[in-house]
């Protein structure tokens, strides 16, 4: 369940936040307000079930988040721009990190970190 409020809060912000850069704000800003919306129902399900979690696995828990978001919201948003998949930009400073590296790298760099955090919610 984490895995997937997880994955629909990330998915909905890029989505929402390249309709918005598209200029469909219409469409663009309900579906970004799923992304607050997913991680709060994250967290009220978490409060229900009251998980007896230590502080590593909390560490663990947002780490996995940050991963997920480096893995997925690149790709999600170069879908809804049309844009190549691999296209990475160049206006903030992770854009101009990214790019320093061979596309390549990125890929693989993406793929470890999704594989890992997925591999760890799913444990």
């Amino acid at each position: 369940m984490i895995l997937t409020l997880y994955i629909l809060s990330i998915l909905s912000g890029a989505i929402g936040d390249a309709l918005m850069h598209k200029g469909n704000k219409l469409i663009g800003h309900p579906v970004k307000l799923g992304q607050p919306i997913f991680l709060l129902a994250l967290f009220i399900l978490a409060l229900i079930a009251q998980p007896e979690y230590l502080w590593w696995q909390i560490i663990f828990i947002a780490l996995s988040y940050f991963a997920l978001r480096f893995f997925l919201w690149d790709y999600a948003w170069n879908i809804v721009m049309r844009q190549p998949l691999a296209y990475i930009g160049n206006t903030s400073f992770y854009d101009n990190v990214l790019g320093q590296l061979n596309p390549a790298m990125v890929f693989i760099l993406k793929l470890i970190a999704g594989a890992s955090a997925v591999t760890f919610l799913l444990l």
